[in-house]
């Protein structure tokens, strides 16, 4: 569940310490994470 909070985070702010750890994971994945907290 920390890693979907952590995709939620990224699009809220986006120059948060807690979106680092996210930004570093491939773009596929960083994609698949967004669009499954999205839907």
């Amino acid at each position: 569940m920390g890693r979907l909070e952590t995709a939620v985070g990224q699009k809220s702010k986006p120059g948060s310490l807690n979106s680092k750890p996210f930004s570093m994971l491939p773009q596929s994945l960083q994609t698949r994470i967004i669009l499954f907290v999205g839907w």
